[in-house]
Formats: C-alpha cells, sequence, structure tokens
C-alpha cells in the first residue's frame, strides 16, 4: 500500500554527487552541513535534491489493513521524460565490468 514520497537531498562536494551517509563516515557529525564542508573540503559544496524516496506498508492480517487504508495514497505516475527510458538525470542502470575474463582459467 502507498502511502506516499519524501524529497531526498545529497551534497555536491569536489563535483561529484555524495550521500550524506558518506560524508558522516569520511568527516563525522560536521560533514553534513555546507558550511563546514565549505570551510573545511570544498569552497563550492552545496546541497542537492537527490529524488524522491517512496514509503510503502504491506499489512499482516485484515484488521492491520482496515487501520492503514486511511493512510493510502494514490500511486504515483511515471513522468514522460521516465517513460522514454532512463535518462543519466534521473538515473538508471549502470553497467559494471565483468569480475572474471574470458581468458581466465
Amino acid at each position: 500500500m502507498y502511502v506516499g514520497g519524501k524529497a531526498t537531498h545529497a551534497y555536491k562536494v569536489n563535483g561529484n554527487i555524495v550521500h550524506p551517509k558518506t560524508l558522516h563516515s569520511a568527516y563525522g557529525k560536521g560533514g553534513q552541513s555546507v558550511p563546514w564542508l565549505r570551510r573545511n573540503v570544498d569552497p563550492k559544496a552545496e546541497r542537492v535534491v537527490a529524488g524522491v524516496k517512496h514509503k510503502y506498508l504491506m499489512p499482516l492480517d485484515a484488521e492491520m489493513r482496515k487501520q492503514i487504508a486511511p493512510l493510502a495514497k494514490p500511486y504515483p505516475k511515471r513522468t514522460k521524460d521516465q517513460d522514454r527510458g532512463h535518462p543519466p538525470r534521473l538515473g538508471g542502470e549502470t553497467p559494471t565490468r565483468a569480475l572474471h575474463t574470458s581468458e581466465a582459467t
């Protein structure tokens, strides 16, 4: 049961889009603060919109389904850009190199 979405954010640091948890792991608590990042890492650091995180509920029985039914929202429609495939600005599949070459024994 779809119950909505929430905008998410990331940070642009040294020209790369970086997840907040990655910055926290690398720099500690201050790593998720734009002023701190600008002072200590990259003077051009900025917060950017990363997309939408969708939330779903799975009722375990009929009684629970009745309780959460009022929270249900219509499932979001795809945009016309998404219907044409996965343009790079919307994300999508990135091919990875094979782990083994065909010459391996």
